[in-house]
């Protein structure tokens, strides 16, 4: 049984957990994710998740990406990630400059 198995077995929901890489699989305290950090920050600044984009790459960007204005999903993603958000627009690889591409675009830049 894979540990993230047994871990959810053992812990159910008194943890947060998910692979930021599929070999990489996280414990956290509960509501500790990058899409609760982000609501925070944003909130300080006078925005709310609506006003947000965000992109991502790893199944810890779910929540992130499925609370903003506009979610999107690196090429390089997660399979597991991808199937996830199957209606989410995918971009290119992060190694290729791809956020900055599209911000540019989005923006006329």
């Amino acid at each position: 049984m894979p540990l993230s198995d047994r871990a959810r077995e053992l812990y159910g929901d008194q943890f947060y957990m998910t692979y930021s890489l599929p070999e990489c699989f996280e414990i956290m305290a509960p509501g500790v994710c990058k899409g609760t950090a982000l609501e925070e920050v944003l909130k300080l600044k006078g925005y709310g998740l609506q006003d947000a984009i965000a992109f991502g790459d790893g199944m810890n960007d779910f929540e992130m990406l499925s609370s903003v204005g506009k979610g999107v999903v690196m090429g390089n993603a997660d399979p597991s990630l991808v199937n996830s958000l199957p209606g989410f627009e995918r971009i290119g690889h992060c190694d290729d400059h791809a956020v900055a591409e599209y911000l540019a675009k989005l923006y006329s830049l």
